[in-house]
């Protein structure tokens, strides 16, 4: 680079000290002899700025094709944040000005170097924004004129999305877009600014009751996350901005009210109101839920779906190894887990044993063995997993009088962990990981792959709950 520089700079020396020799006709020629060479060594970039600073130097349809390879896409970004484009007859003057622009902060910068902050040369050719009455996808060639409301954005993207993103995914979405949609009266996204999208997650804070941070990593991820596919080549640039780029609400410091794991007394609680229930009734594998799910959470950190979406065959000898084979899993993972000797002195295999096939955990048949028709797919339903998942958490938080901040499923993802690594345990972390099918933090350790006697001898140091 500084090489580079150096033969730079003796050229220039060398041309200027020719130019002195030569006549005034002469001079002309060669110096744009001198310019067309320096723009094949510095590019299009350095022929955008001489054009400025030497008018009439450079030839037009040159310099309208150095403008666009310089500024066009910053241009083009800074309008799709107002929601709006140019077009042919506007585009070169709205280049000039933004080299305009360009120009007049690099000069700012020399004062600022020299110690001048002042601002009275501060430019005054800015004129106020003002939005555009039509969507701007409209003046595209070829752009849809249908009525893009949020309603109907997500309702396109979930077509797209299907198969490709878990149900759970799409049908968290779903509400959140629709109350933009009903908040903005179903009106154009791409007619959106940031200033409409703050409004309605305001809105939903003031009228809704919902919490600045539940909007924040819920509702605006999942507009972002539709609005910003519904841009891409895949979404078919259906959108050409997303306007909720950027969008964030301030939150007040959280003060978390508790640790996030089960404390000795409601370990007790939850366990022992599951020893208390009997398997039977109309709904016999309801109940079985109640009574084995929390005892398998709390001997294998898994999550709670996880659990109540085994089947018969995932609950299996391997070797002499029994085994839970988690093959639902939230990182689509699946991974295998030793079952504790204590779950197997409490009967556990004494259930699965009792069923015959299918879920083990909810009624009615396996909803992947059933067939549908071609095109269907009903994503806004729950899984039964799902709603099993749910109703537990309900019972736990009843049975065992849990506080609101208490999380009747996940804590017991955090308690096992804890009491795992704790003095007492001392099992290592890469074994606490492979067992909770938590990600790993170097790469050296995605190579790594414990097999199920490590991971057995792991879970032997888990102790007993006592109760």
């Amino acid at each position: 680079m500084i090489a580079d520089r150096q033969r730079s700079r003796a050229n220039l020396e060398a041309f200027f000290g020719e130019l002195d020799t030569m006549s005034q006709e002469d001079r002309i020629p060669a110096m744009a002899r001198w310019v067309e060479d320096l723009v094949k060594e510095q590019g299009l970039d350095f022929l955008a700025v001489m054009a400025a600073s030497v008018p009439g130097l450079i030839d037009p349809e040159q310099e309208a094709l150095a403008l666009e390879m310089r500024y066009g896409e910053r241009v083009d970004a800074a309008l799709a944040k107002r929601g709006a484009v140019s077009d042919s007859a506007s585009r070169p003057a709205l280049l000039r000005e933004f080299r305009r622009a360009e120009l007049s902060g690099a000069a700012a910068l020399r004062r600022m170097l020299d110690g001048d902050f002042s601002d009275e040369e501060k430019p005054k050719f800015f004129p106020a924004f003002e939005p555009v009455s039509q969507p701007p996808a409209a003046h595209a060639a070829g752009a849809s004129q249908e009525v893009l409301s949020a309603r109907r954005v997500y309702d396109l993207w979930a077509g797209k999305r299907l198969g490709k993103l878990a149900d759970d995914t799409l049908r968290r979405y779903k509400p959140t877009l629709y109350s933009l949609s009903a908040f903005s009266k179903d009106r154009d996204v791409r007619q959106m600014t940031d200033v409409d999208i703050h409004a309605w997650a305001k809105h939903r804070v003031a009228a809704e009751g919902v919490t600045a941070r539940t909007v924040n990593r819920n509702d605006l991820v999942a507009v972002n996350s539709v609005f910003n596919y519904m841009t891409s080549l895949n979404g078919d640039r259906l959108l050409q901005h997303n306007p909720a780029e950027g969008v964030k609400l301030d939150e007040d410091v959280r003060q978390e009210s508790r640790e996030n794991h089960f404390r000795q007394h409601e370990i007790k609680a939850i366990l022992t109101a599951s020893n208390r229930v009997r398997i039977g009734g109309k709904f016999p594998r309801a109940a079985a839920s109640r009574r084995w799910a929390p005892w398998i959470a709390a001997y294998s950190g898994a999550r709670i779906q996880e659990i109540v979406g085994l089947r018969r065959n995932e609950v299996r000898v391997e070797g002499n190894i029994w085994i839970f084979d988690f093959k639902r899993t939230k990182t689509y993972v699946p991974r295998r887990v030793p079952i504790h000797e204590h779950l197997l002195e409490l009967g556990l295999l004494d259930y699965v044993q009792s069923v015959t096939e299918g879920p083990l955990f909810f009624d009615g048949a396996d909803p992947e063995a059933l067939d549908k028709p071609d095109g269907e797919h009903d994503y806004a339903k729950k899984k039964p997993e799902e709603m099993r998942a749910s109703e537990l958490a309900t019972w736990v938080r009843h049975v065992a009088k849990l506080d609101k901040d208490v999380d009747p499923n996940h804590f017991w993802r955090h308690t096992f962990k804890t009491i795992a690594q704790s003095r007492r345990v001392r099992m290592e972390e890469r074994w606490r990981d492979a067992l909770t099918g938590h990600s790993v933090k170097s790469v050296g350790r995605k190579y790594e792959h414990p097999d199920i006697g490590d991971l057995a001898e792991a879970m032997a140091l888990y102790p007993r709950y006592e109760l």
